[in-house]
């Protein structure tokens, strides 16, 4: 929230025991950024409100202690870049938040290789395409929004399967097909998710949950209630 502008100075690779940098809300501009790699230690990156970066180093792969992503535009002005296809080789990462973006691109499939995600938020972000089947693999996962997308093609079977899950919030893309019996039947996903959101888009020829399972967020679709 400082009046700060500009690209970042280069010279900040040398900050290799930062563990913290937070540059939310402020005018600074351009690639984000060569020689990103220098931060060795950093854990948290917080971006958030910068509608004026064009791009994320893919070189943010050498940020092995990185655990903490977050990543935005604004309302008035979105950021006209997307999560660099390295992402998955940031073991480390628990949290990922990537909003208010013209990424105009798939979502990068290497996101499944974070094992110890936890929360996965592209909010509004304008991905295109499908899901990848690939989330499935990130076995931590609590909260996975990716509401007000381009995303197509139907849900993956296996992400019924997650039952780390605790939000899945879908609203509002292009999705179709019948939302997965694997998700409609887990038992144990439904007894510990709180938040399943899925308005807004095309799925069909599904069937209520047994009477025990509150449902809610399913306005909007082609909806076919079977005993």
């Amino acid at each position: 929230n400082n009046q700060i502008s500009g690209m970042v100075p280069k010279e900040m690779r040398k900050l290799n025991k930062l563990h913290s940098l937070n540059l939310s809300y402020t005018d600074i501009s351009g690639p984000f950024f060569e020689g990103i790699e220098g931060l060795c230690d950093l854990e948290s990156l917080q971006l958030i409100g910068c509608p004026n970066i064009t791009s994320i180093s893919e070189n943010i792969k050498y940020l092995q202690k990185l655990s903490m992503l977050r990543v935005s535009g604004s309302i008035s002005k979105r950021i006209n870049c997307s999560l660099p296809s390295t992402i998955g080789e940031c073991k480390a990462l628990r949290e990922i938040e990537f909003a208010w973006a013209n990424a105009e691109n798939e979502i990068p499939r290497s996101i499944g290789a974070l094992s110890n995600l936890t929360y996965l938020n592209l909010y509004n972000a304008n991905y295109k395409g499908s899901i990848p089947v690939e989330i499935s693999n990130c076995h931590n996962l609590k909260v996975l929004d990716l509401q007000e997308n381009n995303l197509s093609g139907g849900l993956p079977t296996q992400i019924g399967k997650m039952n780390s899950l605790r939000q899945i919030i879908l609203m509002k893309n292009h999705l179709t097909g019948d939302i997965p019996k694997s998700l409609l039947d887990n038992k144990t996903l439904w007894s510990r998710c709180w938040a399943m959101v899925m308005y807004g888009n095309n799925f069909n020829n599904c069937y209520i949950p047994a009477p025990q399972f509150t449902v809610k967020g399913y306005y909007g679709n082609t909806i076919n209630s079977e005993s």
